[in-house]
This record gives C-alpha cells, structure tokens and sequence, in this order.
C-alpha cells in the first residue's frame, strides 16, 4: 500500500513537470507553422531551436531567421515523409475501378454480336483483366504521387502557447448535427 501512494505521489508530482516539456524537434527539421498573428499561415519553415519563450525558424528558402513568440503560435507539424502506402491504396482502388468499367465496356464491344452465356462470360473476363492491370497501374500512380505526412505536435499551454481553436467543421458538434440531419431526411422520405 506505501508502495502504491508513493508511486501515486511522484507521478501527479511529475506531471507538471511533463507538461511543460516542448516537442521534440531537431535543427533542420522541416515544420510548418500557424501563426495568424504575424501572417503565418502554415508556412513552410526549418526548425532552428527552441528558447525559453519563442520558435525560431527559417521561413521558407529565407536564409533569415524568423523567432515567433509562444503565444502567437497556435500549430507546428512537423514533416514526416510522403505517405505512400495511402498513395497506393487510394490509387489501386481509383485504377481497379477505372479498369473494370473500360475493361467491362471493351469486352461488351468485342462480344456485341453474341447472344450465347459463354460471351457474357468473355465479357466479363475482359471486366477482369482491366481491373487487374488498373489496379498496378493505379497503385503505382499513386505511389508515385503519395501525399506529405504531417504530425502535428502538442504544444503545452502551460509554456503560453495560444490554444488552436478547432473549427466547427471538424468538430463532434457538427458531426453529431449532420448526423441527426441525415437520419431525419431519410426518416422523412421513407
């Protein structure tokens, strides 16, 4: 039981301690920042270091230096690569879709004068391969082109980071709203 009320005690004691802990970040990473207030719209910029009460950064290919006050800062991302397997699945999902329609529409060409089953099945066979072959290519497309991968860091208020208002849009409130909304609509035309 001591045990227990001393372990108790070191973590809500440490926990002050942890939330006042900046991100972490090393010098040459590239982030983007959000600070309205001086005309930072998440601009591109390369981590230079951490003070006590400001960012400091280089803005986009400015070789000056930029330091940003903690409470102008309402988001830092940090960069972390391209997302390639989304790329992928998201493009092999577009090609297999694209290639089955074309595929299913040349093959519906090429047995047009049949009446027989076995031609509806040659028809299908064509619907196949074009899914296969959209489905490499659209893969490999969207690997190719794979989105950014930005992580967005947890800025301690305690430090004087100004809170990131999350807008309406993308909040549980306005999801909840368009949920009802919908429910009701297909309530009332059934």
């Amino acid at each position: 039981m001591r045990v227990a009320i001393t372990l108790l005690a070191l973590f809500v004691v440490g926990l002050p301690a942890a939330a006042q802990q900046l991100p972490p970040l090393t010098p040459g990473d590239t982030i983007r920042v959000l600070a309205p207030g001086l005309h930072l719209r998440r601009a591109q910029s390369t981590f230079t270091r951490w003070t006590d009460t400001t960012l400091v950064v280089r803005v986009g290919s400015d070789t000056g230096i930029t330091t940003i006050p903690f409470g102008a800062l309402r988001r830092v991302e940090v960069y972390r690569g391209k997302n390639r397997l989304k790329g992928g699945l998201l493009g092999g999902a577009v090609g297999t879709s694209l290639g089955f329609l074309v595929g299913g529409l040349v093959g519906r060409g090429a047995v047009s004068g049949c009446a027989e089953f076995l031609c509806e099945l040659e028809a299908l066979e064509y619907a196949g391969i074009g899914a296969l072959a959209g489905a490499v290519v659209g893969a490999a497309v969207g690997v190719a082109a794979a989105p950014d991968r930005w992580h967005r860091l947890d800025l301690p208020p305690s430090r004087g980071f100004a809170p990131d208002p999350t807008p309406f849009h993308q909040s549980i409130g306005f999801r909840l709203v368009t949920g009802l909304l919908s429910l009701a609509i297909i309530v009332a035309t059934s």
